[in-house]
C-alpha cells in the first residue's frame, strides 16, 4: 500500500448523504495516515464518515508507527 490517491470529484448522491461536510474541498495527495471520507452503512442507512487512511494491523498498538508498505509472499 504505497500508493496515494486523490478525491477531487464526487456525485451529488454522495454529497447528499448524512455526515457529508458542507465545506469539503478537493484533496489531491491523500497519503497513508490522512483523514479521508468513507461511505458506510449503519443501522441500514448509508452515511459519510471520516476515517484514517492506511494499514492498521491488529497487533499494532501505536498508531504513529503504522507501516506504509505491505507485502504478501
Amino acid at each position: 500500500m504505497c500508493g496515494r490517491y486523490a478525491l477531487f470529484r464526487w456525485t451529488p448522491a454522495f454529497a447528499g448523504l448524512p455526515g457529508y461536510p458542507a465545506d469539503q474541498q478537493a484533496q489531491w495527495n491523500i497519503a497513508p495516515g490522512a483523514s479521508v471520507l468513507i461511505q458506510r452503512q449503519l443501522d441500514g442507512q448509508l452515511q459519510v464518515a471520516r476515517a484514517r487512511w492506511g494499514l492498521t494491523p491488529p497487533w499494532l498498538t501505536d498508531l504513529s508507527k503504522t507501516p506504509a508498505q505491505a507485502r504478501a509472499e
